[in-house]
């Protein structure tokens, strides 16, 4: 993950969010006080990796990048009646849910081939 890479994005939340995950790098374990795993590395190269492909086909930034207590990653977009969602949780695996208006939540589970998105 590259500084580099944020310091270039426009100041509009992509800059925040790749600094997210940057800053989720230097935690280790028990980051909470409550005994959780450091956010793996594998982890956080394959949301980066996401995320630059996500600004590059013009998606909105994201509004929340948080650690999770097992060691993964929670990204989240949210507007005012849509909410989505995208949960790295290891080995390529990313937890989806989408939720839009009324409708019931959407729940989906992908593989991430990064070689996809390059």
């Amino acid at each position: 993950m590259s500084d580099s890479l944020a310091d270039q994005l426009p100041d509009d939340g992509w800059r925040d969010a790749i600094g997210a995950i940057n800053r989720c790098a230097l935690l280790g374990v028990d980051w909470d006080g409550h005994g959780a795993d450091a956010p793996n590395p594998k982890i956080l190269d394959s949301a980066h990796e996401l995320l630059v492909f996500l600004y590059m086909q013009n998606w909105s930034p994201p509004c929340r990048v948080v650690p999770t207590q097992e060691g993964g990653l929670l990204v989240e977009w949210q507007t005012a009646d849509r909410y989505l969602e995208a949960e790295f949780v290891g080995n390529g695996r990313v937890e989806w849910m989408a939720k839009a208006g009324e409708l019931p939540a959407i729940h989906l589970v992908s593989s991430l081939p990064l070689e996809a998105l390059r």
